[in-house]
């Protein structure tokens, strides 16, 4: 993408795309469930509004369990093999408590939405564009013809021309994760922990064309500031280098 001045950058919500694509990869490899978040309603967002008025129900008193259990057979009515048995599940049981236990149980919401959130959960990550960190970059541009996957040979009338930012620009990146325990040891810490360790060791692919070598980012230096709330005061905790 291109700012008004034609300055390139890289828009935040590719970067926090493919950081979740990351982290989807990692989960599922450390044989945690993941939801698919094109998949809607999916079992997450059932267990993320189930739990939202769960804790309504424990702040005011104010849901009954077989209300918010009917209201919830309406609303995740197409959840697929897995989320119709947690509901069967669900309708087995007779209050919020035991809910909760269910969910834990189960994992749910993933660890994956927990820390970049789905329709029915905040997410815990907010990704700002990557700016160039010096001068305007110098743009290249690219010819080269589609390939026929049947003929194995160039494909007729089918030239394309890209523009890519040559591999020297050093980009600033900036990323927010709000509670957070970078030392944590529950889902969502250890999650952004293993994703950053990848993005330090091999880098993150942004954008497209990624099979062929393009949009690979490196970690050359980071730094996290932690923040604690005292006394409704936001104050500095402490900094570290996350490279290195």
């Amino acid at each position: 993408e291109k700012l008004p001045d034609g300055t390139p950058y890289i828009p935040g919500s590719s970067l926090k795309g493919s950081l979740r694509s990351l982290a989807e990869r990692l989960a599922r490899t450390a044989g945690e469930r993941v939801c698919d978040v094109f998949a809607h309603p999916n079992p997450c967002e059932l267990a993320a509004w189930f739990l939202r008025k769960a804790h309504e129900h424990f702040s005011a008193g104010k849901h009954e369990y077989s209300r918010v259990l009917k209201k919830a057979e309406t609303l995740f009515k197409d959840l697929d093999p897995y989320g119709k048995d947690l509901y069967s599940r669900l309708k087995a049981l007779s209050s919020f408590e035991e809910a909760v236990g269910l969910f834990e149980k189960e994992g749910l919401p993933c660890s994956v939405c927990r820390l970049f959130g789905n329709t029915e959960l905040s997410s815990h990550i907010v990704v700002y564009d990557a700016l160039p960190g010096g001068e305007t970059p110098a743009v290249g541009y690219r010819t080269r013809v589609a390939i026929d996957r049947f003929r194995r040979a160039a494909r007729s009338g089918a030239l394309f021309r890209y523009e890519y930012v040559e591999p020297s620009c050093r980009w600033r990146f900036r990323l927010k994760a709000y509670n957070v325990d970078l030392d944590g040891e529950d889902q969502a810490s250890r999650l952004f922990r293993a994703v950053v360790d990848y993005v330090r060791e091999f880098g993150l692919e942004v954008g497209s064309m990624r099979s062929v070598g393009l949009g690979l980012l490196e970690l050359v230096e980071a730094k996290a500031v932690v923040y604690e709330v005292k006394g409704l005061r936001l104050v500095k905790a402490g900094e570290r280098s996350l490279v290195g």
